[in-house]
C-alpha cells in the first residue's frame, strides 16, 4: 500500500501577502487607517523638510508594527491572535482568593529533672 503525505499548515484562504488572509486585512486595516491618518495630519502640519522625514519614518514604522502584528508567522497564528488566546485563557482561570490557612501544630516536649 503506498503511503499518503500530508503537507502541514496549508491554508484554504487566498492570501493577499504572505500570512495575510481576508481576515487579517480587515484588521490591519482597521489598526492602520488612524496610524495613516495622524501621520498625514502632522505631515501637512509641519513645515521643515527634517520634521516631515521624521513623521514619515514614524509612520512607516507604525505600518510595519501593525503588519508585524496581525500577519500570520509561518501560517500559525499571528502575535494578536495569540494575545487574544491568552487573555480569554486567563479570564477563564478560575481564582480562589479566599483560602482558608493551614494549622500549624507546634510540639513542645519538656525536660525531665530527676
Amino acid at each position: 500500500m503506498k503511503k499518503l503525505y500530508v503537507p502541514e499548515r496549508i491554508r484554504l484562504e487566498r492570501q493577499y501577502f504572505p500570512g495575510v488572509g481576508k481576515r487579517e486585512l480587515r484588521q490591519m486595516i482597521a489598526a492602520g487607517v488612524p496610524g495613516v491618518a495622524a501621520t498625514v495630519v502632522c505631515w501637512i502640519s509641519l513645515a521643515t523638510p527634517g520634521a516631515q522625514l521624521i513623521v514619515l519614518l514614524l509612520g512607516l514604522g507604525y505600518l510595519s508594527l501593525v503588519y508585524g502584528l496581525f500577519a500570520r508567522m509561518e501560517d500559525t497564528d499571528s502575535i494578536f491572535t495569540f494575545l487574544e488566546r491568552r487573555i480569554a485563557f486567563l479570564k477563564g482561570q478560575k481564582h480562589y482568593f479566599y483560602q482558608q490557612e493551614q494549622e500549624v501544630v507546634y510540639r513542645v516536649q519538656e525536660e525531665h529533672q530527676p
